[in-house]
Order: C-alpha cells, then structure tokens, then sequence
C-alpha cells in the first residue's frame, strides 16, 4: 500500500511527464453552490456534453464558472471526481 507521500509523488510524476492532469474532487456544498436553473424553452436545441442529450423542457442544469452548462445530475457524477470543467478543463472554484 502506498503511503501519502508516493501518492503525492505519483500524481505530480504522472503531470509533468504524462500530461495528466492531477484531479481533485469538489466538496459537496461547492457543487450544490453552483448556479442551477430549470429549462423553460421547448424549443431549446443545445445538448449536455457529458450525455450529449438535448435540455429538454423542465430540466435541471447548472452553470460552472467558466460558463459551461451541463445536466445536473450529469455534472453532479463528474464534480465527485474531477475538480475541472469537463470541457474546457479549467479549475471549478467557487
């Protein structure tokens, strides 16, 4: 098993010379703290990139701070993983 400091020694390894990024989950609160919104338009055409399913009418999607939307639940998953925007990968930092 490997101790905090091969972790650590692992992950920066595999971001200098991989081109890894080095992912960190958001707290719970954070992502509850991003700006959510209900689809009100019908005639909405845009998709998730995560599900790539169009914003249908009544849908929950929330808004990252670079600007990026995506289904709730969708980037919900993906926050608990990756601290980044799965499209632009910038840092989620609220």
């Amino acid at each position: 098993m490997l101790n905090i400091h091969e972790i650590y020694e692992n992950k920066i390894n595999d971001f200098f010379y991989n081109n890894k990024p080095i992912c960190y989950s958001i707290h719970e609160s954070k992502i509850d703290a991003l700006k959510t919104f209900m689809v009100v338009d019908n005639h909405h055409h845009e998709n998730c990139s995560i599900c790539s399913e169009i914003y249908q009418f009544r849908t929950i999607i929330k808004v990252l701070t670079c600007g990026h939307v995506f289904h709730s639940t969708c980037i919900n998953q993906w926050l608990h993983a990756h601290n980044t925007c799965p499209l632009c990968r910038q840092i989620c930092i609220i």
